[in-house]
């Protein structure tokens, strides 16, 4: 039985390394993938993001902070999902928060009459989480850990609510 040559192993090393190399190019840069969702979420194109995801967005504004700076355009803080002047129709929203000099304090209002006056709200920034409700009397309210920045900051309402029944805030 005869073994391979060298010229033929060596062949073969290429061949599969060039297919290695056209499949690594084929991948989307992880700036490109974080921005594509950012533009998504503001247009309202997006539903809430897996959890690969939002870690994508996370490590990826920490790395390019820039990034961050755009989407607050100049602001202490920006809500990255569809709003009319801090007004959710969705089920969760996201916000970014450029460094721990900026406000920290958020507050969600509730003022719809569905679910007895009353909205569970959850938070997250990172592996920090908390929930509550917020009702038409009684503010939700959260403040972001002072970690790693900028920070993205998910809420999540777990029941579709009326429109514009759910306004967030940001305060100092």
């Amino acid at each position: 039985m005869m073994r391979p040559s060298v010229g033929f192993l060596y062949l073969v090393l290429v061949g599969a390394l060039t297919i290695a190399f056209f499949a690594w190019a084929a991948e989307t840069p992880p700036l490109d993938a974080a921005w594509q969702i950012t533009i998504e979420l503001e247009a309202g194109a997006r539903g809430r993001l897996e959890p690969e995801e939002r870690k994508l967005v996370q490590d990826v504004l920490h790395r390019h902070p820039a990034l961050a700076d755009a989407l607050v355009e100049g602001r202490p803080y920006g809500i990255i999902s569809p709003t009319d002047r801090g007004h959710v129709d969705e089920k969760f929203a996201y916000l970014v928060r450029r460094s721990a000099e900026d406000p920290g304090r958020i507050v969600v209002h509730y003022r719809g009459t569905d679910d007895g006056g009353k909205v569970k709200v959850r938070a997250r920034v990172g592996k920090a989480r908390t929930k509550g409700e917020t009702t038409t009397d009684a503010p939700f309210t959260f403040v972001a850990p002072d970690t790693r920045f900028p920070q993205l900051i998910e809420l999540r309402f777990p029941k579709k609510r009326g429109r514009d029944a759910v306004r967030i805030e940001v305060l100092p």
